[in-house]
Parts: structure tokens; sequence; C-alpha cells
């Protein structure tokens, strides 16, 4: 992970940032669902659906993540 992509992650709150770990694999290369997020977490399907959005919604207000997604869109776009 990138210091600018984990500097973002660190303005998250606590369990906002462990969602975002579960969902997108951070922790150990292995994505998780919804539903085992919400049974590691003890939390409901639809908090963890809310969590998600609520990281992304804060997220895309950090200059450096929104530099990161142009980057990423823009290989996507050569590969």
């Amino acid at each position: 992970m990138t210091s600018s992509l984990f500097d973002a992650l660190q303005t998250l709150p606590t369990l906002t940032y462990q969602v975002v770990l579960l969902t997108y694999g951070l922790v150990n290369g292995t994505p998780y669902t919804v539903r085992t997020i919400a049974r590691q977490l003890s939390l409901s399907e639809t908090s963890v659906h809310r969590l998600q959005a609520d990281a992304l919604a804060h997220l895309r207000g950090i200059p450096a993540f929104r530099q990161l997604a142009g980057t990423r869109q823009a290989v996507r776009r050569v590969g």
C-alpha cells in the first residue's frame, strides 16, 4: 500500500478503517464479503454498507486520494 493511500486511510474513524481494510483485502490479501465483515465486527450488513459508503465519501474529499484514484483510472484506460 502506498504511503499516500495509507495516510488517507488513517484519517478514517477506527471502525470505518477496519471495514475498508477487510473489504479490499488490505489485511491479508483476501477481500471479505459484507456478510463476513458484519459477522467479524458484530455489525449488521446494512451498517457495513453504510460504513463503506461513508469511507468512500470521506476519502474522495482528500486530495491525495483523488490523485491516486485518477492515476488508477489512467492505468485502467492504458491497460
